[in-house]
């Protein structure tokens, strides 16, 4: 059987969704950047992308993100979406007001988040180390000789995903 967006709506939504956004800021409609380092433009900068390549990357994690989707449910998967985005707008607000971090923009963060979380939340007993340090490895990685790249971004996402992996077996659990 053939799976269509409709199969995933959230993933389908997001995609979407930054792509309208995309191609707003592309035509000038957004002129300017959400970079200020408040709770609401953090927030707003996870759908911001502002060249195609990035854009596409990121389409292409959140494609791949549907297996996700399917497996918990889209109402689940809704929720880990809102706690990975309030969790990273929360704690990239704080991590600038302590060390002045750089804007960043796209939703790469929340798709590490995602990433850690299907690694810690999955029904082994034990963590695959090889797989986590894959992820922080592809971090330094794309940072290197690319400085528009926000490594902090991306280290948030994937901690903020590693915490709710850990909550979410705590509770499936209980």
């Amino acid at each position: 059987m053939k799976n269509n967006f409709s199969d995933y709506p959230i993933c389908s939504f997001i995609i979407v969704f930054i792509v309208i956004i995309f191609s707003l800021y592309f035509v000038n409609v957004i002129k300017t950047l959400p970079c200020g380092k408040d709770m609401k433009t953090i927030f707003m900068s996870n759908f911001i992308h502002t060249d195609f390549l990035h854009l596409i990357s990121n389409v292409y994690g959140i494609y791949s993100l549907s297996r996700i989707e399917k497996r918990f449910g889209s109402k689940n998967f809704f929720t880990l979406l809102l706690f990975l985005l309030i969790f990273n707008t929360i704690f990239e607000t704080l991590l600038h007001k302590i060390i002045k971090t750089p804007c960043s923009i796209g939703i790469s963060g929340v798709l590490y988040g995602f990433l850690t979380f299907d690694i810690i939340s999955n029904n082994k007993k034990s963590y695959d180390i090889t797989l986590i340090s894959a992820v922080f490895f592809n971090m330094i990685m794309a940072k290197i000789g690319r400085s528009n790249i926000s490594f902090y971004g991306h280290l948030i996402g994937a901690i903020s995903g590693i915490i709710g992996g850990l909550i979410y077996k705590k509770i499936k659990y209980i």
